[in-house]
């Protein structure tokens, strides 16, 4: 997890991020404007991470936050409705962590967690940004599931979901440039990617972006790749890496 540079004289944030990105993270200032996850969302993280918790425990924490109990609810509610809908429904705490299962559950909190974040104000629609990163997860899922790739749904869901979260870093830590671009890509004489639209601004890629911020908030590497790695084209030739877990 991300810890505040100069805690630890022993800590140095670039060390969890690959050299190629480094530069990038140096060029902007160490991201500083970067919010940081609250205590309970990483003592949750902490406790789900324990090899001998019990589900009654991680439901016991939750309780504590009856907002992330409220959405862990919803969730497993949600799963259960998509892919199991004749089971009966989930009620309790207990049922929904066991139902959704820890690792997921971690990833889970912390993208939900994302959501609560304050954003600077901008021409950046952070609601917009949330619908269409919840259709790309479904995307993703869907086509996980058509080809039968032997992948957790859950995961690709939520990898799907954060490809982009590099544009939200824009939003929390370059409110001007942020707006500067969607106004570029919202120009219908312009015709811009948002990609294009960095580059005309001489802005680093969300992709970059987005990799930097997911190792400094503790997600698992499985979701930094996706987000690095989700413009790039795959090459046929190439045997593509499945991230089972």
């Amino acid at each position: 997890m991300m810890l505040k540079k100069g805690k630890y004289p022993w800590y140095s944030p670039e060390n969890v991020i690959p050299e190629q990105s480094r530069g990038v993270f140096h060029s902007l200032g160490n991201l500083k404007a970067l919010p940081h996850f609250p205590t309970n969302i990483m003592e949750m993280q902490q406790l789900l991470a324990s090899d001998d918790v019990a589900p009654k425990a991680i439901a016991t924490q939750l309780r504590a936050d009856p907002v992330m109990a409220a959405q862990v609810l919803q969730i497993a509610e949600n799963i259960r409705n998509t892919r199991n809908p004749a089971n009966p429904k989930i009620k309790s705490l207990e049922h929904a962590v066991v139902y959704i299962g820890f690792k997921q559950l971690s990833e889970l909190i912390m993208s939900a967690a994302l959501k609560t974040f304050k954003v600077p104000p901008s021409g950046f629609d952070v609601e917009t940004f949330w619908n269409e990163s919840y259709l790309i997860g479904s995307i993703a899922e869907y086509i996980v599931q058509r080809l039968q790739l032997k992948l957790p749904a859950e995961e690709i869901f939520i990898a799907g979901s954060l490809s982009n979260i590099g544009k939200l870093v824009s939003a929390f830590c370059f409110p001007p440039i942020a707006t500067k671009l969607v106004r570029e890509v919202s120009d219908p004489t312009v015709l811009s990617t948002w990609r294009k639209a960095e580059s005309t601004f001489s802005f680093p890629d969300h992709s970059i972006l987005g990799e930097i911020a997911a190792l400094l908030w503790g997600f698992p590497t499985t979701i930094a790749d996706a987000v690095r790695h989700h413009h790039d084209v795959p090459d046929p030739a190439k045997k593509p890496r499945c991230h089972t877990g």
